[in-house]
């Protein structure tokens, strides 16, 4: 999950859904750990661990992308996420409602192909 914001060229930072409590009781050394551990000392940052709660009041405003592993229900029965593609191990969904009326999400998040750092030759 850390190197998605990049390749995204996202202009905001993501927000992970989980059931951030549970997590603090279970988890063992893993990417979660780091990141709630991490939010124990920033709270601005804290902002971005959400619980899955979320989804139903994102999934009504058009634009937001959400990404989730293949085997994960976190969408079932929420109206407003479109599914976009799917990958080996991930799916993508898209919010809000696609039709000519209302301005919809973009097509697809803009690829970080060919681009680089700044004053990076290669």
């Amino acid at each position: 999950p850390y190197d998605l914001p990049f390749y995204t060229q996202a202009a905001k930072p993501m927000v992970v859904l989980q059931d951030w409590a549970q997590l603090r009781a279970t988890a063992g050394d893993s990417w979660e750990r780091e990141l709630f551990e991490s939010a124990d000392f920033d709270a601005k940052a804290a902002k971005v661990l959400q619980s899955p709660e979320v989804l139903a009041t994102a999934g009504k405003v058009a634009g937001n992308w959400l990404v989730m592993p293949v085997e994960s229900g976190m969408t079932d029965g929420l109206n407003g996420w479109t599914l976009f593609a799917t990958g080996a191990g991930w799916k993508l969904y898209r919010s809000g409602r696609m039709d000519p009326v209302m301005p919809s999400a973009a097509e697809r998040p803009e690829a970080a192909q060919h681009k680089g750092l700044a004053g990076c030759k290669h």
